[in-house]
């Protein structure tokens, strides 16, 4: 009972983000820049052996693979038409 709510919240949540104009394309650029932050983080650590970077550089990681599932799922979810 409880993962349907959270199913239906989480659905309710992504179609009305996904109406929203542009949306799409920001998520993407997002996704984007957070991949490029922590593929820098990670060269960036691993050249100077700065060992705290790494743990920056995951959450950063964790950001983007939320972002790219958001993106993903506002890609396949149905689009709620708006009525004016």
């Amino acid at each position: 009972e409880k993962d349907a709510l959270v199913k239906n919240i989480a659905k309710s949540l992504l179609t009305k983000l996904s109406s929203i104009e542009g949306t799409e394309e920001h998520i993407k650029q997002l996704f984007l820049l957070a991949l490029w932050i922590c593929f820098l983080g990670a060269a960036i650590g691993n050249w100077f052996a700065i060992s705290f970077l790494h743990y920056i550089v995951s959450y950063v990681g964790l950001i983007a693979a939320l972002l790219a599932g958001w993106y993903s799922a506002s890609t396949i979810l149905p689009k709620k038409e708006s009525t004016p």
